[in-house]
């Protein structure tokens, strides 16, 4: 069950990298029932996404590319900001060696 969570809250496009980690740090603490109700809720929401993204591909076809060049472009920019501050990080380990 934990699984699938983790996997429909990376295919939400709703969360946030951050949301998704805080969810995935308490779902450990979460009891079963509860792991349960959000799953059920997980998979109506990525339900109505799908619906969401059909409709919107039907009234523009270009829809479709549009948010995957955003989305990739979005990515790129992350893996940037990241990848910066790695480099400073390691850059000032080095200095204070």
């Amino acid at each position: 069950m934990k699984t699938k969570i983790k996997s429909l809250l990376n295919e939400l496009l709703c969360f946030k990298s951050e949301e998704i980690q805080s969810f995935l740090k308490r779902l450990e603490f979460m009891p079963m029932h509860a792991q349960k109700k959000l799953l059920t809720l997980l998979e109506k929401a990525k339900k109505q996404q799908d619906e969401l993204i059909k409709n919107a591909i039907k009234k523009d076809p270009k829809f479709y590319k549009n948010l995957e060049n955003f989305l990739d472009k979005a990515t790129k920019e992350i893996k940037s900001d990241y990848e910066t501050k790695e480099h400073k990080n390691a850059d000032k380990i080095l200095d204070e060696l």
